[in-house]
């Protein structure tokens, strides 16, 4: 697809500066609609045209197979395309996706399970964030959490505060374990299940990528409310969405771009300081929208 999105703007290029060249000599229109060489080797000449723009302008003259107006279609699709695989290249070669790489290291010594039980049995009542089950309820990482590892990809001064994967905001409870089969813990850990703020809308939404989930009906973009103390990372849940969509493309259930558009909006929202290095306050933010 690349090489075809290469070649069909090339042709694009080569065929307005061909036009460009015409002129006052002839005009686009009356160009003949033969490939008699004679003439058009005189207009070759006479317009100074390049091998590649002469053939431009002849393939979209003597060839109506396709429009102008279908060429032109597809290489804008083409073009987006170009565009998204630029953006899932970006994300590919960003550190920050390593660190939902499988394989990296467990938690070890740095859980705080007093203050991440208390969070999740008073703000969520012991239930799972998704389905609401309340049987054999566990705590989910966010992001695998260790005192070992440096977590600075995540904190300052790229984001508005440090990262601390102890916090109750690293976790979330949901139901099962990784490898029990139909859980939510399950699917979340397989990245077959996340959960993403729509800023526009000022919530988070539960995203399922597997059709045949026996709770794909009831979890699948459902809105849920989350701790108002303790409100998970956002940027921690963008990155882990962006994984989920490299690991499973073909099962996201909106466009790619989209996709990838959302997670920059979602992390950008709360935690990212931008280019005017303007602040945004998530602890208001917090108290007023839930987050």
């Amino acid at each position: 697809k690349l090489q075809r999105a290469a070649k069909h703007i090339f042709w694009m290029s080569a065929l307005d500066n061909g036009k460009a060249k015409l002129g006052a000599i002839i005009s686009f229109e009356n160009l003949p609609r033969d490939r008699n060489a004679n003439l058009w080797t005189r207009i070759e000449n006479d317009c100074h045209l390049t091998l590649n723009e002469l053939s431009a302008l002849q393939n979209a003259v003597c060839s109506p197979a396709k429009s102008m107006e279908r060429i032109e279609a597809e290489v804008g699709a083409l073009r987006a395309e170009l565009e998204t695989f630029r953006a899932r290249s970006f994300i590919a070669q960003d550190e920050r996706i390593y660190f939902f790489t499988k394989g990296m290291p467990g938690s070890t010594g740095t859980r705080k399970p007093s203050i991440v039980s208390k969070t999740i049995q008073k703000d969520y009542h012991g239930r799972c964030l998704f389905c609401g089950e309340e049987k054999n309820v566990t705590k989910a990482h966010i992001v695998a959490g260790n005192n070992k590892v440096d977590y600075s990809p995540f904190s300052k001064p790229k984001y508005r505060d440090d990262l601390d994967v102890s916090s109750p905001r690293n976790f979330i409870p949901l139901c099962g374990t990784d490898g029990m089969d139909g859980t939510c813990h399950n699917e979340f850990d397989k990245y077959l299940m996340t959960l993403l703020y729509n800023p526009f809308e000022k919530v988070f939404k539960i995203y399922c990528l597997r059709e045949n989930f026996p709770k794909y009906e009831q979890c699948h973009l459902r809105v849920v409310n989350v701790s108002p103390t303790f409100p998970p990372y956002c940027r921690l849940l963008a990155w882990r969405s962006r994984k989920c969509m490299m690991e499973h493309e073909y099962m996201v259930p909106e466009e790619i771009d989209s996709w990838i558009e959302m997670c920059n909006f979602s992390e950008k929202s709360h935690s990212i300081v931008n280019e005017a290095a303007e602040v945004v306050d998530t602890e208001s933010n917090s108290k007023e929208s839930g987050l």
